[in-house]
């Protein structure tokens, strides 16, 4: 359900005058579109909402809008950020050769690569943009904005790939294997709105008939997903009933840090589940704990932004725009836990709901801004007190105007559906939760 999240370069240029006014123009619109589009799957093809992002975030001199059916560029043209476009492809019917070696020209210096697909079937019938892009670099988001599929791809032109394990090799079941792990060289730390990628190398031991699906997800000290990206094996190019025995499959995947995500460090995990029943497979590897169905493949270290993104482009389930005792409350969302794609999913008594929080800083800070701050969140008799941004990064730490989200975990008692919010002598009674 989350509309937009976009990759940021390490520092933001800032633009000419022109440039500025119209990011400003696209960011006000976007501000009026995305509650909008939240709220009404109606709304089609959002590309306000779309350019309103690409324009905070993008460097022209780095980045790529690529472009996947006709028509786009007179679209695009309207909300255009300045960003370099690559309409693709450019003839019809697409030539391959032609069109695979256009990309392999244009994205060789490019970071960055915003793909923004429509129509697919009549535009690129042989998905010959999408699978290239798929195969040769890092997909991380993918949101649907109406009948406009929005995907941000990371090129990584340097990797460092060594053995999951001591033994070389870490087993999936009794069919998979994982040889391999892949990371960009010197991406010591990085920042809300940037991409964390994950080179996989996968062979099969066996003859495979399930379709199996692979999770990345990066979790914070609480154990909750912070983001994660599941999807079949290169894109979904290659699912696990295609591999050949003793094949190689070269499976790349990114992960864009949501905005607002506080500072600290972050674990990295792998998961292969089948698509079906949702059920993992089980890990074995020298060293690794008998029955467990995740590998640890390392930490994240995140950082503080350079600049500051606006709260409008913080995707979120309510929107609330308003002051909570010394925070400003932007917005938040509850859903069953492992059910963020549905959020309305009903829950019912014993089940956990997952709540994201919001805020925003004051600017300038208050000469009594406090050291650290204590929310308590109340679902029936069940209660959690928590630092609005997590115990490793206080109040005292934040910058004025600072956008952070947290998530928080909380059992449904099946006593109250209305969630009581509270920080010091200031309250709010949240939406009621959807339940059976």
């Amino acid at each position: 359900w989350l509309l937009l999240i976009a990759l940021a370069p390490g520092q933001l240029p800032w633009p000419r005058l022109g440039s500025a006014i119209l990011v400003l123009a696209s960011l006000l619109l976007a501000a009026i579109s995305l509650p909008t589009y939240y709220n009404d799957p109606t709304v089609r093809d959002n590309y306000a909402g779309v350019a309103a992002y690409i324009a905070a975030t993008a460097d022209a001199q780095q980045d790529l809008v690529i472009l996947d059916a006709p028509g786009q560029q007179e679209v695009w043209r309207y909300y255009d950020p300045g960003i370099p476009i690559l309409p693709l492809p450019q003839q019809r019917p697409a030539d391959m050769a032609t069109t695979i070696q256009m990309l392999r020209e244009t994205t060789a210096t490019r970071r960055n690569l915003y793909a923004l697909f429509w129509a697919t079937d009549e535009a690129d019938p042989q998905r010959i943009v999408e699978r290239w892009l798929d195969q040769q670099a890092f997909k991380g988001l993918e949101r649907w904005q109406g009948n406009l599929r929005f995907v941000i791809y990371t090129m990584a032109n340097q990797l460092s790939c060594t053995p999951p394990a001591t033994t070389s090799e870490v087993r999936w079941g009794d069919q998979i294997a994982l040889t391999a792990m892949c990371r960009a060289q010197g991406q010591q730390a990085i920042t809300a709105g940037e991409a964390v990628i994950l080179g996989l190398r996968w062979q099969a031991t066996a003859e495979i008939a399930a379709r199996y699906k692979v999770s990345v997800q990066l979790l914070n000290e609480r154990n909750l997903i912070v983001e994660q990206h599941d999807g079949e094996p290169v894109g979904g190019s290659r699912p696990t009933d295609s591999w050949r025995v003793g094949e190689t499959i070269r499976d790349n995947h990114g992960i864009v840090l949501p905005i607002g995500t506080p500072p600290g460090n972050y674990r990295l995990i792998v998961a292969l589940y089948e698509q079906t029943t949702g059920a993992r497979l089980p890990v074995m590897g020298e060293g690794l704990p008998m029955g467990r169905d995740y590998l640890e493949v390392g930490t994240v270290q995140v950082v503080l932004p350079q600049q500051p993104l606006p709260a409008t482009l913080v995707p979120v389930q309510y929107s609330i725009n308003r002051q909570l005792g010394p925070l400003y409350f932007v917005g938040y969302g509850a859903h069953r836990q492992g059910f963020t794609d549905t959020p309305l999913t009903p829950v019912a008594p014993g089940d956990p709901v997952e709540f994201t929080f919001v805020w925003q800083a004051p600017t300038p800070l208050p000469a009594d801004w406090p050291a650290t701050m204590a929310v308590s969140l109340t679902l029936g008799q069940q209660q959690i007190t928590f630092a609005p941004a997590g115990d490793e990064y206080p109040t005292g730490e934040w910058s004025p105007g600072q956008l952070l989200r947290y998530s928080v975990l909380l059992p449904y008692d099946g006593t109250e559906r209305r969630p009581r919010l509270q920080i010091g002598d200031a309250t709010m009674m949240l939406k009621p939760l959807p339940t059976q």
